[in-house]
């Protein structure tokens, strides 16, 4: 088994990353509890999203998406506008990340591969 340079790293450091075991977190919410939270804010991201798309951010938005140099024209600013629009959703991919990682129970670097990654965007 080959290991990923992330692995390697944290792997050096096994105070931080708890090594080959990984870092056995304590018993949190229950399982029921934790797909509760994760459908309760799937519902409030796509109810952010309807919102989003009729306030005038939105509006930007996608009229940046649409015609990038035509929002830039009309003053939109495009790069800050997308760089938001990548912040918020690396925000809640993270917010899925951790809880993922509670409902496992162990934070073990090895597990979480590129091909995991890879898998999972395409799912």
């Amino acid at each position: 088994m080959t290991l990923a340079p992330s692995s390697l790293g944290l792997g050096a450091f096994p105070s931080l990353s708890g090594g080959a075991e990984g870092i056995l977190l304590p018993q949190g919410p229950s399982t029921a509890t934790m797909y509760e939270l994760a459908l309760g804010s799937t519902v409030l991201a796509a109810l952010a999203l309807v919102a989003l798309a009729r306030v005038p951010f939105g509006l930007r938005l996608a009229a940046a998406r649409e015609r990038r140099a035509a929002a830039a024209s009309l003053g939109v600013p495009v790069a800050r506008l997308r760089l938001t629009a990548f912040v918020v959703s690396a925000a809640v991919g993270g917010l899925a990340g951790g809880m993922t990682v509670q409902l496992a129970g162990i934070a073990d670097a090895a597990s979480y591969t590129p091909f995991l990654s890879f898998k999972l965007f395409v799912a």
